[in-house]
């Protein structure tokens, strides 16, 4: 029938991703702020649709940038000056005529040599994994802890210890802290959902039973946004639908 072509058209809201939720929000809600949004009767609808959305981006800002902490950054300089220091003591080491000091910086040298000399250049993951294992080794060889003594670097090699110790330690509570703003986004999001559904549903009554040209005019208006929506929407479906599908016939 014609009365239900003027209704607004349902929109799966939780299969948007929190960044289409946000876009969808974007177009959305000027539009019915500006056509009702002074409107005494559907005001309390609109307007928690805001502060829940304010909420929301801030939220998800927070999942986008999760910023290097200090401890991080601290422990990254600490562990890249001991692995320097060291590696040079080594390096002073070979040229020393006490052959007990030429030997132990040779094979100190050579550790480096295994593990990278430009350990302290890497990526911040990549390091860690490095320094792990350069650490893993100098630990099961007593030999080396030796030779590291001798040459006089275990306050280098405490630095790599300690810095280590720092980016791992703050590594993980930024990992935790973003898991929970994750989780954060994530209830707010269906809460913003909640909110739009109930405006779109209050709407959609006011169409059914004391339609006007304004409320007709919106909702059309509305329906093309949530078209292009939910083709992303149905556009994934199939993708994943196709993507199952091809992996059932390798199998």
């Amino acid at each position: 029938s014609k009365k239900l072509k003027t209704m607004i058209d349902p929109i799966s809201f939780r299969k948007l991703s929190i960044e289409e939720k946000q876009n969808f929000t974007d177009e959305v809600y000027p539009m019915v702020k500006t056509s009702l949004g002074e409107n005494p009767t559907f005001k309390p609808y609109i307007d928690p649709i805001g502060s829940v959305y304010t909420r929301l981006k801030q939220a998800a800002q927070a999942i986008s940038h999760p910023e290097l902490t200090s401890e991080i950054n601290e422990g990254d300089d600490l562990r890249d000056g001991g692995i320097r220091s060291l590696k040079s003591t080594a390096d002073h080491s070979v040229n020393r005529t006490d052959p007990a000091w030429s030997t132990a910086g040779q094979r100190v040298l050579n550790l480096f040599r295994d593990f990278g000399n430009n350990m302290a250049d890497l990526s911040l993951a990549k390091e860690t994994t490095a320094i792990d294992n350069f650490l893993g080794a100098i630990d099961s060889n007593p030999e080396l802890k030796k030779d590291i003594t001798t040459i006089q670097g275990d306050i280098w090699l405490q630095d790599v210890r300690d810095g280590q110790q720092k980016v791992k330690s703050g590594i993980a509570k930024r990992d935790a802290s973003k898991k929970s703003d994750e989780a954060a986004a994530f209830d707010i999001a269906r809460e913003l959902g909640a909110n739009i559904d109930k405006l779109f549903r209050y709407i959609n009554m006011k169409i059914e039973f004391e339609p006007t040209p304004e409320l007709k005019a919106l909702s059309f208006e509305l329906n093309k946004v949530i078209a292009r929506y939910r083709k992303n929407v149905s556009l994934r479906a199939t993708l994943r639908e196709k993507a199952k599908k091809e992996n059932t016939d390798k199998k």
